[in-house]
């Protein structure tokens, strides 16, 4: 699951047609979980697109939007997973659906809503030709891969209006992404956070020695800081310190293995604005990100 993952952040560029970014990932996705068939359908309004569809015997036979139900909807809106064991015996399925799905061979559902900065992009949805139960596992794996196309779709979305804004005035470049400052001295840690930063639509600048980190903010503005907290040369409170007389008074995301020792006061104190535990939630991180960025005004 993480060489999936990362495969579907890393290899996209924003300037890739996002149409194209998504027949690719739904291939990836089926093949790699070893589903029937695999669906992205992006929401508009109160309908879920006709999207794109890996495993379909007959690809025209899907090729409508589907309205939004009550299932749907608290899907969507909650968050929530659908799972669906035996297609044939859910009574809630709408009879026609239904008939289509039996003639695709496809017997069992499970759904997931794509959700990144606390946007709802769409429904993620994996099918299998056999009745079969889903234990917690899968549905928080397919939350985790959905977040990731959520952030395909977002990243595309912000080059497309980046660009659509450079056109319309020729004397104007497009809105630069905010800056991101990453320290951390894992290597592996560095990549993933610069890897997260960048397919949100970031720019992300890499330390992993705490002394340089102080050095670059004492003569570079940055919009955001996300730092661990221990390292060998300067640690998390002496990069928030520079952070905080950093003209650009970033806010900044503490992530440690140390987490649960963070009160809210010793965090306040030393001018940090989240923290967030080691391993963390990359929906978490997005969120974070997104809001205290909009919080600073940057995004």
């Amino acid at each position: 699951m993480p060489n999936l993952i990362q495969q579907l952040i890393e290899n996209p560029s924003e300037q890739a047609p996002i149409a194209e970014v998504m027949a690719q990932s739904v291939e990836t996705i089926a093949r790699q979980l070893g589903t029937s068939a695999c669906t992205v359908r992006q929401l508009e309004a109160t309908t879920l697109s006709v999207g794109y569809a890996f495993g379909y015997r007959e690809p025209e036979r899907r090729a409508h939007p589907i309205p939004l139900d009550d299932r749907l909807a608290h899907l969507v809106n909650d968050h929530a997973a659908l799972v669906i064991p035996d297609l044939e015996a859910d009574q809630q399925l709408p009879a026609t659906r239904r008939e289509r799905l039996m003639r695709e061979g496809l017997r069992s559902y499970l759904g997931v809503a794509m959700v990144a900065a606390g946007r709802t992009e769409g429904v993620l949805s994996v099918y299998y030709s056999e009745p079969r139960s889903f234990g917690a596992g899968l549905p928080d794996e397919l939350r985790t891969i959905g977040d990731c196309l959520a952030l395909l779709i977002q990243r595309a979305r912000w080059y497309e209006q980046a660009t659509t804004r450079h056109r319309a005035d020729s004397a104007a470049l497009p809105a630069s992404p905010p800056r991101i400052l990453v320290v951390d001295e894992d290597r592996q840690m560095r990549e993933l956070l610069s890897t997260i930063a960048s397919t949100a639509g970031y720019t992300a600048v890499l330390f992993g020695d705490g002394h340089a980190a102080v050095r670059y903010l004492q003569q570079y503005e940055v919009d955001l800081v996300i730092t661990d907290l221990q390292m060998k040369t300067s640690d998390g409170w002496e990069i928030s310190a520079a952070a905080h007389d950093n003209p650009g008074r970033p806010p900044v995301i503490m992530i440690t293995g140390h987490y649960a020792s963070l009160g809210p006061q010793l965090l306040a104190r030393h001018g940090v604005a989240r923290a967030l535990p080691k391993p963390f939630s990359v929906p978490a991180l997005i969120k974070a990100m997104s809001e205290l960025l909009t919080s600073a005004g940057v995004a």
